[in-house]
């Protein structure tokens, strides 16, 4: 049993979080000398991270989009980032992450709008897609008709469990519970207070404090708003939900990673990824089944799920499979249209001192947005007074969604 290492009486940074986010970013500034302690109210990744899909997105999914070459960029910059960490060459040591695959791949259905429409996608990133013939199909497309198009991406899928683990284990920073309903208080550089899970309360003196809690840096806002009169300092004014309504498939023949590709779209029709559960595997369908299924309810979304999969691959058989659905609230920093950002946002709010909300948008984003925190923390002139040594990380992973208690398969 890891127990809790004591919490320090005063360290340069306090990040609030224990996800992708949060985690990379601690791993940025202890690297850089930063004494840091995180909190987190449940287990780590617990939310958005473990409930990603694992895509190390480089764009090429969003190749209709109108700002392609803004998020395009912003995504094969990271790609190098999460290319040698994986590797061990720079950065956080991440050689122990489960690669599950190292492509994915984007394919189409038999009508000739969606051959074109995968085509043009195809041209628009030349580097990045390679067309796929025969044998060298995924399992999945073994009996698929000669009309479907397939082509492989140069993008890894990686396990966000062994992530958070491994990005968790690579800094030695002390952890701390924080009560999920915890109310908290600081004016920084000053003293932080705040409730842990078995409530009781604890203060350390901080420089900053960076808020990479994702859905629950709302709360942390909202809570700052309600000792200050500084406009700004309300939520609403930097963040926003996208939410979505993901779907579980248990029973799959073969393990898929890709990307279905919808008509003259930007976004795909349907993304699936896997995990091995006993002697089949687990699809976790995403893409627009996901967002437009935000309404739907869980019997209604899980019809539409099947209907997606069958539309996209008709010819697996999937008549045997059971299936599941998960809400995810996507947590972003706001912008002007409500559409998604194309970069991490990181806000300063004004109301807490040196106290920074971030977004990456994401997960292949993290290491983007750990970068500008660095930055602004320079140029706020907060200086590293040295690394806290804490030993092994006191939280472990949250569980994986097909294997929460609780799920209810159909």
């Amino acid at each position: 049993m890891i127990l809790p290492a004591p919490i320090p009486d005063r360290v340069d940074v306090v990040i609030f979080g224990g996800g992708v986010a949060g985690l990379w970013t601690r791993w940025r500034l202890e690297h850089a000398g930063y004494s840091t302690l995180l909190l987190e109210s449940s287990s780590l990744g617990h939310g958005q991270t473990i409930a990603s899909q694992g895509i190390l997105h480089r764009g090429t999914k969003y190749a209709f989009g109108k700002d392609v070459s803004q998020a395009s960029m912003e995504l094969l910059m990271a790609q190098e980032v999460w290319s040698r960490a994986i590797k061990g060459v720079d950065g956080p040591d991440l050689r122990r992450v489960t690669v599950l695959s190292p492509t994915t791949v984007m394919w189409t259905s038999e009508s000739f709008l969606s051959r074109f429409t995968g085509a043009v996608a195809a041209g628009v990133l030349k580097s990045d897609v390679k067309k796929l013939e025969g044998d060298a199909r995924p399992a999945a497309f073994k009996s698929a008709p000669k009309a479907v198009n397939v082509w492989e991406i140069d993008e890894k899928v990686v396990d966000s469990s062994t992530l958070v683990r491994e990005l968790a284990r690579v800094v030695r920073g002390p952890m701390a519970s924080l009560a999920p309903d915890a109310h908290t208080h600081w004016d920084l550089p000053g003293m932080l207070s705040w409730t842990d899970a078995a409530g009781r309360s604890h203060a350390t003196h901080a420089s900053a404090a960076v808020l990479c809690a994702g859905v629950g840096n709302e709360s942390l806002i909202t809570s700052l708003a309600g000792t200050t009169s500084v406009p700004g300092a309300a939520a609403s004014h930097v963040s926003q939900r996208r939410p979505l309504h993901m779907v579980m498939m248990r029973g799959a023949p073969c393990d898929l990673f890709g990307h279905c590709i919808r008509e003259l779209s930007d976004k795909p029709r349907l993304t699936v990824t896997s995990a091995r559960d006993a002697d089949s595997f687990v699809w976790y369908l995403g893409g627009s089944l996901a967002e437009d299924g935000v309404s739907r309810d869980e019997s209604t979304q899980i019809d539409a799920a099947k209907l997606a999969v069958h539309e996209c691959l008709p010819w697996v058989d999937v008549s045997r499979a059971s299936w599941a659905t998960l809400r995810v609230d996507r947590a972003e920093g706001r912008t002007a249209t409500g559409k998604r950002p194309d970069t991490p946002i990181v806000s300063h709010i004004a109301a807490a001192g040196h106290t920074l909300a971030v977004w990456p948008t994401k997960l292949a984003l993290a290491p983007a947005a750990a970068g500008r925190v660095f930055d602004l923390l320079e140029t706020a002139g907060i200086r590293p007074t040295g690394v806290i040594d804490a030993g092994e990380p006191a939280l472990s992973p949250a569980p994986l969604p097909w294997n929460e208690g609780g799920v209810r398969w159909r």
